[in-house]
């Protein structure tokens, strides 16, 4: 972009005064729900699957799964371990009927957080720059909270109207819902009660980022629907805007150390997502009944240079013979040792593969430069490693 908003707004602007004083904004008093549905309906609609097609949609999208290097960097940004992100989980996905899943992937409309989380997310930034480490986990903004409050924040006018399927049953007791029975909700949805879901606020935050970013002419629109929706001033609701748009730009770019990645990522090979069937049990109680999930290994690292944990698996092998032979022995103790033999097998002619990759590289770049150029910062020790005879290698697997 060549431009971007200015954070110099006050994040405690005035919240009192609605941009448009004759619409009837909606309630955010909606209670949170205490437990989870027993089965899926439509976050935004309330369509139950024997009603309409319901699929869970990954707010963090499959597309980006195996963009490695974003993957790190949201990593670190998230103040989590290397390769423990998961996507496939209740804080990643939000059942949507069919249509309205369509909308949202194709950027018709996203999710904005409450304007108390992003205060939070105001304050996080402030105190913890990425670029300094000792990122603390995100989760600490959530103190233990399991479902969170969000805006429906329509990016284009022909985002068809919503008429949402209240029943008696799901009114809280001693509460008349005036809005309950044929309401119909339409463009901008300012009247639209708040939305609870399980989904984690930093995954809505880089998908509502990245739509930001995606509809920047409409910046000003949009930033006026916001103060519509949550009744506040232009200038709060700019506020919040910019700050989800200024935290997803600074979870996209590169932060993290080079020591950050230490190993090919590991990569859940089952299924993702589908359409949700009548009698099926919601996301979260579905998954506790699965089977342990089996993983594979990624031929990709994140970087080209080869981290500390890849370099001590390497310098673990025997020497390798000069006719470039496949034929390995497997040693190194501070390898994953969990995984079975069959695995192991897998990954090493993975790894294989990769090296002979990067040498073919290394190769061409030193003949299309006109030669080699030594870097070593250890020539003795690499002169009396070529004085050695070599070996064939024999596999012990």
């Amino acid at each position: 972009m060549t431009a971007s908003p200015s954070l110099n707004i006050e994040s405690n602007s005035s919240s009192s005064n609605s941009p448009n004083k004759k619409r009837r904004r909606a309630r955010s008093s909606n209670p949170v729900p205490a437990e989870p549905e027993a089965t899926e309906k439509c976050l935004v609609t309330g369509d139950s699957v024997t009603e309409s097609p319901i699929h869970l949609c990954h707010v963090f999208p499959e597309l980006h799964w195996s963009n490695h290097p974003l993957l790190s960097r949201l990593e670190w940004a998230w103040g989590m371990k290397y390769d423990t992100i998961q996507m496939d989980t209740d804080s990643n996905t939000i059942p949507l009927r069919h249509d309205w899943r369509k909308l949202f992937e194709s950027g018709r409309w996203a999710l904005m957080p409450s304007m108390d989380m992003i205060d939070k997310l105001w304050d996080r930034w402030i105190k913890f720059p990425l670029s300094q480490g000792n990122v603390p986990s995100i989760e600490d903004m959530y103190n233990g909270a399991e479902t969170f409050e969000y805006r429906l924040v329509p990016l284009f006018p022909d985002v068809p109207p919503i008429s949402p399927r209240n029943k008696v049953e799901d009114v809280p007791k001693g509460k008349c819902d005036e809005d309950a029975g044929a309401s119909t909700y339409s463009y901008p949805f300012d009247t639209l009660p708040p939305i609870f879901a399980r989904v984690k606020p930093h995954f809505v935050i880089y998908d509502t980022g990245q739509k930001l970013e995606a509809t920047f002419s409409e910046w000003t629109e949009t930033t006026s629907i916001m103060a519509c929706i949550y009744g506040v001033t232009y200038k709060k609701a700019e506020f919040a805007n910019t700050v989800v748009y200024q935290t997803y730009c600074t979870w996209d770019r590169p932060a993290h150390p080079a020591t950050f990645v230490t190993s090919p990522r590991r990569i859940d090979s089952r299924p993702r997502s589908g359409l949700i069937t009548p009698g099926q049990l919601s996301s979260a109680n579905q998954r506790a009944s699965r089977p342990p999930k089996r993983f594979r290994i990624s031929d990709d690292i994140d970087s080209v240079c080869l981290q500390p944990n890849v370099v001590r698996y390497a310098t673990s092998l025997s020497r390798v013979s000069p006719c470039g032979s496949d034929v390995l022995i497997v040693g190194d103790s501070g390898w994953d040792t969990e995984v079975d033999p069959e695995f192991e097998k897998i990954h090493l002619r993975r790894v294989i593969k990769a090296v002979k990759r990067w040498v073919r590289e290394c190769h061409r770049e030193a003949l299309s430069s006109g030669g080699w150029v030594s870097c070593f910062t250890h020539d003795e020790q690499v002169k009396r490693y070529r004085q050695e005879p070599a070996r064939k290698m024999i596999s012990t697997m």
